[in-house]
C-alpha cells in the first residue's frame, strides 16, 4: 500500500486519541492540533515505506518529539 493511504487511514481511525496524547504534554488544545498535524506532515514527507506493523510506534514516537521540541523552544 501507498504511504499515503497507511497515513490517511491511520490518521481518521486514531485523531482523537493523538489529540489527548499531545494535549497531556503540552497542556493546550490548540498547540496539541498543531503538533498532531505537524506529525503527519513530517511522516508523508518520509522517502522510506512505512510499515503497517510499526506506524503506531512511529506515530508516538514523532508526535511525542515534536511535544518536547515544542517545549523546549517555549521554556527559553
Amino acid at each position: 500500500m501507498d504511504n499515503n493511504v497507511i497515513l490517511s487511514d491511520y490518521y481518521q481511525k486514531n485523531l482523537s486519541e493523538l489529540r489527548g496524547f499531545a494535549m497531556k504534554i503540552v497542556k493546550d488544545e490548540f498547540i496539541a492540533k498543531d503538533i498532531v498535524q505537524d506529525t503527519f506532515i513530517r511522516l508523508l514527507n518520509m522517502k522510506e515505506i512505512i510499515i503497517e506493523g510499526s506506524l503506531s510506534a512511529l506515530v508516538y514516537k514523532t508526535l511525542q518529539n515534536l511535544c518536547f521540541d515544542y517545549i523546549r523552544r517555549t521554556t527559553y
